[in-house]
């Protein structure tokens, strides 16, 4: 009988040394599994992220230019005109990658980014909309506001001095139009978007380099 029970309590040892190594082995797998989770989530957070710039700028892209308004536009107060849109293009930039080539006009086209990313703040957004072309969601901005601060924009960028980095000689005067606009009342993205577009088309036809806002009765003080 005493040896029964030896046998018995060594056969419960051995069944509960295997049970142990089967966790550890679980658990094992578990940790490899959930680090292998953490990479994916990692490497789908970063696809996203890379789907939403543009690989120049670092901007964002026309995607999320898109998304940024319409989320801005849905948000809003309906009380009040607290979205504004500022279109921005950079003049005669054709003639610049013509005369300097492409990879000054990339980095013309990156200056001019760096400039807009270091003038907005809080949930506003700046984006690529395509080729030399920027558009500016401000959020919970009043269109003096907006328009002070396209006002600072254009003057930064004229007042630039860029040079070529191989030969330090002066690429030129470099300026940029802006069109403004704010949101009313039943606004979609392309009402405001035409409406901005609209500003910015006409600073192009009365000379470039200059701010323009087709609302009906801006306040700039």
């Amino acid at each position: 009988q005493a040896a029964e029970i030896k046998n018995l309590v060594h056969s419960m040892i051995e069944e509960a040394r295997e049970m142990l190594d089967s966790n550890k082995r679980f658990s094992q797998q578990l940790d490899t599994t959930s680090r292998e989770i953490g990479l994916l989530r990692a490497e789908m957070q970063d696809l996203r992220l890379q789907a939403s710039l543009d690989s120049l700028t670092g901007l964002g892209n026309r995607k999320t230019f898109d998304e940024s308004l319409s989320r801005a536009l849905d948000t809003a107060p309906d009380d009040m005109s607290s979205v504004c849109l500022m279109m921005v293009d950079i003049d005669n930039f054709k003639r610049i990658n013509d005369e300097y080539g492409h990879l000054i006009g990339d980095k013309i086209l990156r200056f001019v980014a760096d400039i807009l990313k270091r003038s907005v703040k809080g949930r506003d957004t700046v984006s690529r909309f395509g080729g030399d072309e920027f558009g500016v969601v401000l959020e919970e901005t009043p269109p003096s506001g907006a328009y002070r601060l396209a006002e600072s924009i254009r003057q930064t960028v004229a007042k630039s001095a860029l040079k070529r980095t191989d030969t330090g000689e002066p690429i030129g005067s470099i300026t940029v139009s802006i069109g403004v606009d704010c949101n009313q009342d039943g606004d979609d993205v392309e009402d405001l978007l035409h409406r901005a577009d609209k500003a910015l088309y006409e600073s192009k036809q009365k000379g470039r380099n200059r701010v323009t806002c087709t609302m009906k009765r801006p306040t700039f003080s």
